[in-house]
């Protein structure tokens, strides 16, 4: 089933690149057309989601290199770029998590996964089950790898609580954290349920944050660093 499809600011598809996608054969089977940058289904006239699988073609075959995207429920949505204090962020949660997790599991950084057919977003920071040698190159990390999943909110705030959110509590991401360095707070979502996160609590840096699947607690202020 579709993802359903909240407000999110799409990329406009350039029609250089999509001709080169259709010239490549990847699109031979989507009856669909290009119109003011969006794929359109041509029977329907009705926005056209692009699958997780064709979008995954489409970046091993090398299209979207000098783009900044990801695919949320079908859509192709332009990651912000990054300023220092959100670069800082996901490095200093990145080396922290790593220290902290057992050498079954690894932390990656803006790394793609495949979480629903019609979404592969790359967080800024999610931790996987099994240590990075027990990974081969071309494995592609799915919702059901995923221990813990983290986006740093500069100014990235309404879609990291909104359609991210959403789409990690419907796929089941078992944890979800929102770290805010500005208020320097963390937004902790768990227990996923019927399409959204049951628990919501909010730590600060005096506060003590339990990393999923270790008897293991962790200062709120460890995983803000500095100001």
């Amino acid at each position: 089933m579709q993802d359903p499809t909240p407000a999110l600011d799409q990329w406009p598809i350039p029609a250089d690149l999509y001709l080169q996608i259709v010239e490549a054969g990847l699109l031979e089977d989507a009856p669909v057309e290009l119109l003011h940058g969006k794929l359109v289904a041509k029977s329907e006239d009705d926005e056209w989601p692009i699958p997780a699988d064709l979008y995954l073609q489409i970046v091993n075959a090398g299209f979207l290199e000098d783009v900044r995207v990801e695919l949320l429920h079908g859509k192709l949505v332009a990651m912000t770029p990054q300023s220092p204090q959100h670069w800082y962020s996901i490095e200093r949660l990145r080396r922290v998590l790593e220290s902290a997790y057992p050498s079954d599991f690894h932390v990656r950084s803006q790394g793609p996964m495949r979480s629903s057919e019609y979404s592969v977003p790359e967080p800024d920071v999610l931790v996987l089950r099994g240590s990075f040698e027990d990974w081969k190159m071309d494995q592609q990390a799915i919702q059901a790898d995923c221990v813990l999943v983290v986006e740093i909110a500069v100014s990235s705030q309404r879609i990291d609580r909104g359609p991210k959110r959403d789409l990690y509590a419907k796929t089941r991401i078992p944890e979800y954290w929102v770290i805010d360095p500005i208020t320097r707070t963390i937004d902790v979502y768990q227990n996923p349920a019927d399409g959204t996160y049951q628990d919501h609590t909010v730590a600060g840096p005096s506060d003590t944050v339990e990393l999923p699947e270790t008897n293991t607690t962790i200062s709120a202020a460890t995983l803000l660093g500095n100001k």
